[in-house]
């Protein structure tokens, strides 16, 4: 059995997508500002809470998790203080 791998501390950005075609509350997650290296969206029953948190992209610090060829990201949303968030929120990948 293959062991897993992390890497934390690796910066991602949320961004808003209202126009997408399949949920205007799509929030498209990337690994660069500019919406290049696309790795995920926040799943659909969060990304409607964080739709009305966010109207322009943000940057937020997570890990990289994975196993064989499965992996995933953890968004670490502490840094976000003042804002009722939840402590993490999985991402679905594309």
């Amino acid at each position: 059995m293959t062991e897993g791998w992390t890497k934390a501390g690796v910066i991602f950005w949320l961004i808003p997508e209202p126009t997408n075609r399949y949920d205007p509350n799509a929030i498209r997650v990337c690994a660069t500002p500019h919406g290049k290296h696309h790795v995920g969206y926040i799943p659909g029953a969060a990304a409607e809470w964080w739709a009305g948190l966010i109207q322009k992209p943000i940057s937020i610090r997570g890990t990289i998790v994975g196993k064989q060829r499965r992996w995933g990201v953890k968004l670490d949303v502490d840094e976000l203080k003042g804002a009722k968030l939840p402590r993490r929120w999985d991402i679905e990948p594309d």
